[in-house]
């Protein structure tokens, strides 16, 4: 896994592209919510409160737990920039 010191480097390099990655996510996300279409009134009612529930989520400050330098830092994971893949990754830190 990664050290600290990589985990910092990474996160402050690379910290635009993390918030852009998760920015685009959502918004595909909630594209790919808003084209299902049906005529199942079960459907309809789980698309709605799934549209709801969407509505109501704070990504911003979930992200922002996930950064090593964060007052509220997450003490089970941490994102990292995959410069090959070109995507954020939500990592578990390694048990010491």
């Amino acid at each position: 896994m990664h050290s600290f010191e990589q985990i910092i480097k990474n996160q402050t390099d690379f910290r635009e592209n993390i918030l852009s990655f998760f920015s685009k996510e959502r918004a595909e996300a909630k594209k790919l919510l808003n084209s299902i279409h049906s005529d199942d009134a079960y459907i309809i009612k789980e698309k709605n409160k799934l549209k709801s529930k969407f509505d109501k989520i704070k990504p911003k400050a979930y992200i922002e737990r996930l950064f090593f330098l964060s007052p509220n830092r997450s003490i089970t994971f941490y994102v990292w920039w995959d410069e090959e893949e070109k995507e954020a990754k939500i990592l578990k830190y390694d048990k010491r």
